[in-house]
């Protein structure tokens, strides 16, 4: 099949281009009507890709096959993903020790976890049921990481912090609920104050994730020792390798669950993709408003974004999309597409 694969791409660029180069193709799975096409590098992959229409027109083109959805892969972006698993995995070994007998027992049976996503890709429960907080902001990254909670088996507590309309708008209540009624979790509001990092913000004495972060943060951490919950989840999934897993006492761990599985954000919306979630620019309402009265703030917006492309989480089109997409709501910027 990698053959005819192969044949196809280089009759299409014949076709359009009037010539042909050859990637370099590793694999090709066929699986549920997904064809997989692994090249060996980004260049390959982009080659494969070509300029937007060639994936379709191979889809086309390969009829016989009954293809629904063709994915390109780099080999090298998988390696790179491989060895962050086996990092997180290393990083348990390490820290194991410093925690109490509950958690350590939940982290071995993680690890095999972990250990069997490397050989096969699919994500099993684990053995016993452990209590676990999520938090649960309406997101697609905490909502990827409630339902990876579920998948596990833990017995979830999913935590929603509650700053008010300015962060948690109604749209976002409503991901929330949704996420609630997929994955059937048991789910609490938990009410906090940031009307003084709200007003700071606006006023531009500082950008206001950082605080926000923290403060919210803070806030879930009291509600796991106030509970004597021992597990504690966040969706942020910059964090690979050693940093998915942190030490925050001898009775709190600390997963980033999908940077655990080194899920890039297009695996993570796929997982999401059920829940229909609604839409919104990068960030919550009061990080747009800060950006619209002070414009020197963008900088470190944009250098989130493009952390998560270093971090091989975020594709680079897609991160140039997200910044697009913030110039238009922040500046009412009309970016044509020709």
């Amino acid at each position: 099949m990698k053959e005819k694969i192969l044949n196809e791409i280089i009759k299409i660029q014949k076709e359009f281009w009037g010539s042909f180069d050859i990637p370099l193709i590793r694999d090709v799975i066929l699986d549920d009507r997904t064809l997989t096409i692994i090249g060996y590098d980004r260049t390959d992959k982009s080659l494969i890709i070509g300029k937007g229409y060639l994936v379709g027109k191979l889809k086309k083109n390969l009829k016989d096959l009954n293809v629904n959805k063709i994915r390109i892969l780099s080999y090298n972006d998988l390696l790179l993903k491989k060895l962050r698993i086996k990092q997180t995995i290393r990083a348990i070994d390490e820290k194991k020790y410093l925690f109490n007998s509950e958690i350590r027992s939940f982290l071995e049976e993680f690890k095999n976890v972990l250990q069997q996503y490397l050989r096969t890709n699919e994500i099993i429960p684990l053995k016993n049921e452990y209590r676990a907080v999520v938090a649960l902001s309406g997101g697609v990254d905490s909502s990827c990481s409630t339902i990876l909670a579920k998948k596990l088996g833990l017995n979830v507590t999913a935590v929603t912090v509650d700053p008010g309309e300015f962060i948690l708008t109604k749209f976002m209540r409503d991901n929330v609920q949704r996420v609630i009624k997929y994955t059937g979790v048991k789910h609490l509001f938990l009410k906090e104050n940031l009307r003084e990092v709200y007003e700071e913000a606006l006023k531009g004495k500082y950008h206001p994730c950082t605080k926000c972060s923290k403060q919210i943060k803070n806030k879930i951490l009291e509600y796991c020792k106030k509970n004597r919950v021992h597990i504690v989840i966040f969706g942020d999934n910059i964090s690979t390798g050693s940093q998915a897993i942190a030490y925050l006492s001898k009775d709190l761990v600390r997963l980033n669950l999908p940077a655990c599985f080194c899920l890039t954000k297009r695996e993570i919306k796929e997982i999401v993709k059920p829940l229909n979630l609604n839409r919104y620019p990068y960030g919550c309402v009061m990080h747009l408003e800060c950006l619209k009265r002070n414009p020197q703030f963008l900088y470190y917006t944009i250098q989130r974004i493009t952390r998560e492309v270093r971090a091989g989480v975020q594709e680079p089109s897609d991160a140039a999309r997200t910044i697009i997409d913030l110039f238009k709501v922040i500046y009412k910027f009309n970016i044509r597409k020709k």
